[in-house]
């Protein structure tokens, strides 16, 4: 299973963390999910802006689509008719507060579930499509990061860390990693919706972790 960009962070997008259930999933520790087990509901939001939309949307808590086209590099237009395909399928609604054309959005669920080992096979290759979306969003967050590190303080620079590692574990060792992955995520949960809960200094920090078998070599283990 995977977590995005919009989890916590991708979360729900919030890129791929692993979860115990074998499930692909958006903001993997909120405390309400949403399971998509219809292929055209995975389909609708398996586009690039859309995921960023929802990214963005977890970030800022609500957005026109005149702040989201600022925010994306997309036309308001563009951004309309995004959050407007959203809307349909329930992953946005209007937020309180718009005037006129001047609607703002938010989020309309916590987190959701979809499986990529799915018996449908058009349900399988949505969620395979969604993943690779997902991907992407951690693939060009990163590459902003390379971009502009230099622009961060000192401090954040040297906070923030690459990981990559190999190990030899069982099927059940893997899922507790990933708890665990997960349950240190959990400890900071409540300032995605909360900014009351959000110390003086803090900035929105993507989390990304992945953990996947190798092939094993010819000698075997």
């Amino acid at each position: 299973m995977s977590t995005d960009p919009s989890g916590p962070e991708p979360g729900g997008p919030s890129g791929p963390d692993s979860t115990p259930d074998g499930r692909s999933t958006i903001a993997t520790t909120a405390p309400v999910r949403r399971t998509l087990t219809d292929a055209r509901e995975i389909r609708a939001l398996a586009h690039p802006v859309r995921v960023a939309l929802l990214d963005a949307l977890r970030r800022e808590g609500s957005l026109t689509a005149t702040e989201a086209g600022d925010l994306l590099d997309e036309s308001p237009a563009n951004c309309s008719f995004h959050l407007r395909t959203l809307a349909k399928y329930g992953y946005v609604e209007e937020a309180p507060g718009g005037t006129g054309r001047q609607r703002p959005w938010r989020r309309a669920i916590k987190g959701l579930n979809y499986e990529l080992d799915n018996p449908e096979a058009e349900t399988s290759a949505a969620a395979h499509e969604l993943s690779r979306h997902f991907r992407s969003q951690i693939e060009h967050q990163q590459d902003v990061w390379d971009n502009t590190w230099s622009t961060y303080p000192k401090p954040w620079r040297d906070a923030s860390f690459n990981f990559q590692g190999t190990t030899y574990l069982t099927a059940d060792e893997l899922v507790q990693v990933n708890r665990e992955i997960l349950a240190v995520v959990d400890r900071f949960i409540d300032r995605l919706d909360d900014p009351a809960h959000r110390p003086e200094g803090c900035m929105p920090v993507s989390v990304t972790a992945a953990a996947h078998p190798l092939p094993l070599s010819k000698r075997g283990n």
